[in-house]
């Protein structure tokens, strides 16, 4: 059959029949099919080129293979060097190259405290170890400091913003290295504390620089202040009453730049203070605070509330951060219950309300007031008041409109001297007054007891009208008179006397020196005295001579200003006394001139003491004349002696 033509439906359905028709035969087709596989014989073996077989029909057809880009022949080169390069390497470490330096093979270890006290000397060792099997070298030690710490610097380039890099240089193969950390730390009790280090090393024959880190934390087992609130027990509503804050130095080393805060209750009213504050009413700049010693600050205010409410003081002390706030190195509360009494009682002393500190000797007059705070009638009123103290001369009390009831050394009014107390209104209140002065000198019994004061103890009863009749109210309120030391100085020159041998003329000749010894003493009362300095001056023509008794004594002279002070410290209560006065001996020399000739100069000039009064707080000062060429107080001096000869 011949498919040149279209073959019909009728021709299709006889070729199917004969397809499956048994032992039917076709004849082979002259044209093959447009779709039909070209063949070719297969070969055993590749040719270099084609021959009859490039033909159409004998020709195997491949798919072309595409041809690779540039870049990626680059990519595969480089691939291939670095992976040569790196099997090489591997080979050349393998085969004794030089060791590997790694930080993991670098030990820092700290030794020492984990717990201090603050602001107390503490010494860290630093073990830095080189494990590796190679030398670095170029090693600087990087010390990052604790905020408010206070370093101690070993190196020449010393503590920077609490930054310290030290230089170590080489640490060899196989070498540990020590190095020591000294610190003052200070900060809230129980409050960590980190060091931090930093290694900075280059490996030998390297210029790459690498680090290793450590750290150690440290608690503070102590604050370096410590805070005391002294409020009374209680305050009446509406009425002034003062209280102290004291921050008391527990450390060997200078605390700086310390700052007081207070948080005060609800209801309280500031009135005053004798250090002004610095930041509204609550933040106080104290400066620094030195070793072991003692800051106080005076507070005087009103509170308001209810009766029998308790209030509290919180204080805190230390420096001053970025943002304002005090840094607190230490706390401190305390409270105070406050009174709303039915009888409100008030008292003045010598005109004045707040807390009274007098000298020994001194005459004291009191008033007292009341009120009746009820919107009722009070009836009956008594006031009743006691003085105690072995300070007070009994002998001297006297008493306006009242009488002395000497079975138990009361004061006492009535209605009998003063006829306001049978009746008083609501709102209504009255007035007494009563005198008594202060021994002077004060007893030896008194100074050995320290501290001496005067208490006064007021109490008024009165009757007001209940369901049950007549009750019983009454108010109690308690004064303290502090009675501040007696710090007084004692100044003499000698020539003849003392344990310094002077030497020459006496008259004194213009031109000539001469020598003389200044002697300074000190008595004190009754309370122990800080922070005692005395001082004075030396003229132009006075020479010193750097020569004192005793030799420890904490003496410093100026000499640019010619100023001489002397810092004996702490001053006990009774020396001078019942005890041993500090004194001072040192010697000068004075060269007059032919102007002073018939004079009796200036030889030291006016000598000031100060100090304060650890119990009253009050600052103390004394001031002694000049001392001339006139030494009256040398036993063997005669008047000629003192005027200055030709």
């Amino acid at each position: 059959m011949i498919y040149n033509e279209a073959m019909n439906g009728n021709d299709l359905e006889k070729l199917k029949k004969r397809l499956y028709k048994k032992d039917e035969e076709f004849k082979e087709r002259k044209f093959k099919p447009f779709a039909a596989p070209r063949t070719s014989a297969a070969k055993t073996y590749w040719e270099e080129s084609l021959s009859e077989a490039d033909s159409e029909e004998g020709r195997l057809l491949l798919p072309e293979k595409p041809k690779m880009s540039f870049s990626k022949k680059i990519i595969i080169i480089s691939a291939s060097v670095l992976f040569l390069s790196g099997t090489i390497v591997s080979v050349y470490f393998l085969l004794g190259g030089p060791a590997i330096v790694s930080s993991k093979n670098i030990d820092i270890k700290f030794e020492g405290p984990s717990g201090v006290k603050g602001g107390e000397a503490n010494i860290w060792r630093v073990l830095i170890a080189n494990k590796n099997e190679t030398n670095i070298e170029l090693a600087d030690l990087i010390i990052e400091y604790p905020e408010n710490s206070m370093p101690v610097p070993s190196s020449a380039g010393g503590v920077k913003n609490l930054y310290e890099r030290r230089p170590i240089g080489m640490i060899k193969a196989g070498e540990t290295i020590e190095q020591t950390i000294k610190a003052y730390l200070f900060g809230e009790k129980d409050s960590e504390k980190k060091i931090k280090l930093t290694l900075e090393y280059r490996p030998e024959g390297s210029n790459a620089i690498l680090a290793k880190t450590g750290e150690r934390s440290v608690r503070l087992l102590q604050s370096p202040v410590e805070l005391f609130v002294n409020l009374p027990r209680e305050a009446n509503a509406g009425e002034v009453f003062s209280f102290e804050v004291d921050i008391i130095s527990n450390t060997a080393a200078i605390i700086k730049n310390m700052n007081l805060k207070i948080e005060y209750p609800s209801g309280f009213q500031y009135l005053e203070s004798d250090i002004g504050p610095v930041s509204g009413d609550a933040i106080w700049r104290l400066g620094d605070l030195e070793p072991n010693k003692k800051r106080t600050v005076k507070i005087k205010g009103i509170l308001e509330g209810q009766d029998q409410m308790e209030l509290s003081f919180r204080v805190l002390a230390g420096p001053i951060d970025d943002k304002g706030e005090v840094t607190a190195y230490g706390y401190g509360v305390k409270s105070i219950v406050l009174k709303k009494p039915f009888l409100k009682l008030g008292v003045k002393i010598n005109g004045r309300t707040e807390e009274t500190i007098v000298s020994s000797g001194a005459v004291l007059k009191i008033d007292i007031d009341w009120q009746n705070t009820l919107p009722v009638k009070i009836y009956n009123a008594v006031v009743e008041v006691k003085i105690k103290g072995d300070a007070v001369n009994q002998r001297t009390i006297s008493v306006a409109k009242g009488f002395y009831r000497s079975f138990d050394q009361s004061l006492v009014w009535n209605q009998t001297g003063i006829p306001e107390l049978r009746e008083i209104e609501p709102l209504g209140g009255g007035e007494a007054q009563f005198n008594f002065s202060l021994f002077d000198p004060l007893s030896n019994e008194i100074i050995k007891q320290g501290n001496p004061t005067a208490i006064i103890e007021i109490e008024i009863k009165a009757e007001r009208t209940g369901e049950e009749g007549r009750v019983e109210i009454k108010n109690r309120l308690t004064k303290e008179i502090k009675i501040a030391t007696s710090l007084r100085l004692n100044r003499k020159g000698l020539y003849y006397s003392g344990p310094f041998k002077n030497t020459g003329f006496l008259p004194p000749k213009a031109g000539k020196e001469t020598t003389y010894t200044v002697v300074w003493s000190l008595s004190n009362a009754a309370n122990v005295v800080s922070d005692a300095a005395i001082s004075a001056f030396l003229p132009s023509y006075v020479r010193w001579l750097g020569i004192i008794s005793p030799e420890e004594a904490d003496v410093s002279y100026n000499q640019t200003t010619g100023e001489i002070v002397w810092r004996p410290g702490d001053i006990p209560a009774g020396a001078g006394v019942i005890g041993p006065s500090p004194e001072l001996y040192f010697q000068i020399v004075f060269l007059p001139s032919a102007s002073q000739i018939g004079t009796q100069p200036i030889i030291i000039s006016e000598t000031v003491l100060s100090g304060k009064d650890t119990f009253t707080g009050a600052f103390l000062r004394d001031v002694k004349s000049a001392i001339t060429t006139y030494l009256d107080a040398d036993l063997k001096f005669e008047y000629n002696d003192a005027i200055v000869a030709q």
